[in-house]
């Protein structure tokens, strides 16, 4: 848990029954909530809520709460959110073992270039 609340990412793991099990300080931070108050008190449809009221433009997480769970291993980029802060992040759905799911929301100034990825690939 330590290594995931260091990532720059908003990050939340969703157990199997739609429980809210681990999350990031950034998804507490990009959100508004107090990441203790989170875990274990929240389940899907209250993070839904809390998403869609700070998103000027949230189509693509409504597309997501439509779309089946992706399988383990899987991973699909829903779109893109416009939060209310005016910025822009990807959505970014995953499958996980035993029907757990991991959503990320990646600042869109954060997203790697063609170039660094390749700088990347070749380090």
């Amino acid at each position: 848990k330590s290594v995931l609340g260091e990532l720059p990412d908003a990050i939340a793991v969703f157990s199997p029954a739609n429980e809210l099990v681990i999350s990031n300080t950034a998804f507490a931070s990009l959100w508004g909530v107090d990441p203790g108050s989170m875990v274990a008190r929240m389940d899907f449809r209250d993070v839904k809520t809390l998403w869609l009221d700070h998103c000027s433009d949230a189509s693509a997480l409504e597309h997501m709460l439509l779309s089946p769970a992706p399988k383990f291993g899987e991973c699909q980029e829903i779109g893109t959110i416009q939060h209310e802060s005016g910025k822009s992040y990807t959505v970014t759905l995953g499958g996980l073992a035993r029907g757990a799911a991991i959503c990320t929301f990646q600042l869109i100034s954060q997203k790697p270039t063609a170039h660094e990825k390749r700088v990347l690939l070749e380090a």
